[in-house]
C-alpha cells in the first residue's frame, strides 16, 4: 500500500514540475505583489492557524483544466514565499486528493484570514478553504532526520 502512495506522490510531483517551471515569470511578479502584503518579520509568531483547502472541481486531481494549470504553480509559490518569510509551518495535500492543509503563524484571526484569502488558489476560486485556530503540540525534527545518535 505504501509503495502505491509513493508512486502517486512521485507522479503528482512530475506532473506539477513543468507547471511550476513555466510559471516562474508570472509567479515572480505575483510574489513581488505579495511581498508588499506581508513584509519580512511583520508577523508576530504567537498565534497559529490552519486552513483546510479543497478543490472546487472534484475532478481537479484527475485532470487540470486551463485555469487550474495556471493557478496551481502560483499557489505553490505563494506557500514557498510564506515559508521564506518564516510564516508557514507546514503545508501539503493528503494522499487521497480530497484536501490540503496549510499551518502558519499570524498575529490575529483577521491577519490569518488575509493570508488564507490571498492564496492564489483561494483567490482564483479553484479551491475553497476553512480557517481554524491551531496549535502545533509536537513536530518531527527534520533537521536531525537520518542522523545517528
Amino acid at each position: 500500500m505504501i509503495k502505491y502512495k509513493n508512486v502517486a506522490l512521485i507522479i503528482g510531483f512530475i506532473f506539477c514540475l513543468p507547471l511550476i517551471i513555466t510559471s516562474q515569470t508570472y509567479a515572480q511578479s505575483e510574489s513581488d505583489d505579495l511581498n508588499k502584503f506581508i513584509p519580512d518579520n511583520s508577523i508576530e509568531r504567537n498565534l497559529q492557524f490552519m486552513y483546510v483547502n479543497r478543490p472546487v472541481r472534484k475532478e481537479m486531481f484527475e485532470e487540470l483544466n486551463k485555469k487550474e494549470r495556471e493557478v496551481i504553480p502560483r499557489h505553490f509559490n505563494y506557500l514557498k514565499m510564506l515559508r521564506e518569510k518564516g510564516i508557514l509551518i507546514l503545508a501539503g495535500p493528503n494522499l487521497d486528493n480530497t484536501f490540503g492543509v496549510v499551518i502558519f503563524f499570524a498575529s490575529s484571526e483577521e491577519e490569518a484570514k488575509d493570508i488564507m484569502n490571498n492564496d492564489p488558489a483561494i483567490r482564483e476560486e479553484i479551491m475553497e478553504a476553512e480557517l481554524h485556530p491551531f496549535r502545533v503540540s509536537l513536530m518531527y525534527d527534520f533537521e536531525t532526520f537520518g542522523q545517528k545518535n
